[in-house]
């Protein structure tokens, strides 16, 4: 399942706009549309307890729980993978996912995952007290797709091969190239 409709691809959008409102520990969702993957970035701090064996074994346990999952779903065929890098001081963790089977529990799902594993290492964006209303019930309800009149549209001319979403200020940001 190539997306190729505009509207779905806004549909999307808006589903990984409302991620990042309502998961402070996602810092980025990037779309590759030529590979048709998601990645999910998670920013760890304090790296030098996850060097090696520590850190294969909490990704290996993700890996275990997003295929039981799968298992239990009845899901045919799914890529997944966690992609690991260094930047500075920092560890980022990309879950890989293809979007031709990914869904809104799943995604709540892998996150949750993300937030119990390296809770004590994953960096969580502080939540702007005017918003932490909204956010609380976006969280409480689990209504990640309803943004209502904050929807955005992309005409046919803008859309790349990739999009980028991440929160920079309390701000979601989405790019295209």
């Amino acid at each position: 399942m190539r997306i190729n409709d505009n509207e779905e691809i806004m549909d999307y959008v808006n589903l990984f706009v409302s991620v990042l409102i309502c998961f402070p520990e996602v810092a980025k969702i990037r779309y590759d549309r030529d590979q048709e993957k998601l990645y999910f970035s998670f920013l760890l701090k304090d790296v030098t307890a996850l060097k090696g064996a520590a850190l294969e074994k909490k990704t290996a346990k993700i890996k275990t729980a997003v295929g039981k999952y799968h298992q239990l779903a009845k899901t045919k065929s799914y890529d997944f993978d966690i992609i690991s890098h260094a930047v500075r001081d920092y560890l980022v963790l990309d879950a890989c996912r293809d979007i031709t089977s990914v869904s809104r529990s799943e995604i709540a799902f892998l996150i949750e995952l993300f937030r119990l594993e390296f809770i004590d290492h994953i960096m969580v964006e502080k939540i702007d007290t005017a918003f932490a209303d909204d956010y609380n019930w976006y969280y409480e309800e689990g209504e990640l797709y309803r943004l209502n009149d904050k929807k955005m549209t992309i005409d046919e001319k803008s859309i790349g091969n990739q999009i980028v979403i991440c929160r920079e200020s309390g701000k979601v940001l989405v790019f295209s190239n």
